[in-house]
């Protein structure tokens, strides 16, 4: 079973997604099924534009650069879901908190992402990925959620879940 807090986001994201999903298509729902990514008409340009920018992001935390990383977020904050918490965090937090708190995974990759346009500037993404902190250390499988949105011409973070199984 979900942790609550991702019980919770997954309903926030649901009701989000009730426009789109009321004019899902067959074969859609076939494909959300299988975890593959939906593509409506016209929706191909902003899905292979948040690909890239999730290659990027990716690159980004594996250069370990903590400006770089943080440029993937909303200039606003960011809406933070993890285990048992949720909190919203301000852009100009988030440097001071991966310069001084974080350190460079040894190994990172996403798994499985799948990607649906919400709206004309939104995508959601929903997958997993895998972490390692050393390389001694063997990749710990977390799933992940997140909303992009078009801000300043870009897509950036705005909502960012993630969670993971104890043990």
């Amino acid at each position: 079973m979900l942790p609550a807090s991702l019980r919770s986001l997954a309903l926030a994201v649901l009701l989000l997604c009730m426009p789109a999903l009321a004019a899902a298509q067959p074969e859609g729902d076939a494909a959300r099924e299988s975890g593959a990514t939906v593509v409506a008409p016209g929706d191909a340009e902003l899905i292979a534009e948040a690909r890239r920018f999730m290659d990027g992001y990716a690159a980004a935390l594996l250069r370990g650069d903590p400006a770089e990383i943080v440029a993937h977020y909303d200039r606003d904050g960011v809406y933070e879901v993890r285990p048992a918490s949720k909190r919203f965090t301000a852009h100009d937090a988030l440097l001071p908190r991966y310069r001084d708190r974080w350190s460079k995974p040894a190994f990172f990759e996403w798994r499985e992402l799948s990607y649906e346009v919400l709206a004309p500037d939104k995508v959601l993404v929903v997958g997993l990925f895998a972490l390692a902190g050393s390389r001694s250390q063997e990749p710990q499988v977390q799933s992940y959620v997140a909303v992009l949105h078009r801000q300043d011409g870009q897509l950036r973070v705005r909502l960012e879940a993630e969670a993971w199984q104890d043990g």
